[in-house]
């Protein structure tokens, strides 16, 4: 019962996320499109279909990318204050994240191909009551791309520890309290370094929860962006 509750409340606020910020920016003045000039990832941005970003309408993705004078658009922060909370917006070279009060981030990261185009990857995670991540892939175009051919998703068994003992009664009584699987997913860095944490064991009772860690990493996941793909590397996971 208490998972099922989870699921429902995760769903709710990644709509909620996204549907709160609909009313943020009521006030903002739009810039001309020409302002952005040759920065492909707020072009990007700004033509993003409504039904991915109903958080801002075009003109308010126009204001936020044009240049503030001197400045560029890279390494930004800013907050805008609504009746109904706050939008953080920030900006970085290949980056741009927005959350929408305590419910939800949106990341969309600007990633070159071996043929020099880019693709975007967009990463929605609903923050309350467990974080949780979805990935999907598009075109600059924002087609939607096939999430396989960029990265092969981890699954729930990646994060049980090598050492495990899958037949121990142990082990069998405490994976069936393991779904559904909830995962934070993060990018950063140059080249794009993507990494995926368990959050599933936030999910479980507080007695189950020590059973549940024997079994389970408590690092994340690190995946390099290397010739169009995100590819494993332990090499990393291991230094976190």
């Amino acid at each position: 019962m208490k998972r099922n509750t989870i699921a429902r409340f995760v769903r709710s606020f990644c709509l909620a996320g996204v549907l709160i910020g609909g009313y943020v920016f009521g006030g903002i003045t739009p810039a001309s499109a020409q302002q952005i000039g040759d920065d492909k990832l707020g072009r990007c941005f700004v033509a993003m279909p409504d039904s991915l970003m109903p958080l801002l309408s075009t003109s308010e993705r126009e204001e936020l990318c044009a240049p503030r004078g001197i400045y560029s658009n890279d390494n930004r922060i800013e907050f805008v204050t609504t009746r109904l909370g706050q939008l953080r917006y920030e900006r970085s070279n290949h980056t741009i994240t927005l959350q929408s009060s305590s419910a939800s981030v949106i990341t969309i990261r600007h990633l070159q191909l071996p043929d020099s185009t880019f693709i975007l990857c967009m990463v929605t995670t609903a923050l309350l009551p467990v974080e949780d991540s979805q990935i999907a892939f598009f075109s600059d175009k924002w087609e939607p791309l096939p999430t396989d051919r960029f990265i092969q998703m981890p699954q729930m068994d990646d994060f049980v520890l090598p050492c495990t003992d899958k037949e121990s009664y142990t082990y069998q009584a405490t994976y069936k309290h393991l779904r559904p699987f909830y995962m934070r997913i993060d990018i950063s860095g140059a080249p794009a370094i993507l990494t995926a944490r368990q959050t599933v064991i936030e999910t479980l009772a507080v007695e189950e929860k020590p059973l549940a860690a024997q079994f389970l990493l408590k690092e994340s996941l690190a995946y390099m962006w290397k010739d169009g793909r995100f590819v494993f590397s332990p090499s990393i996971t291991s230094q976190e």
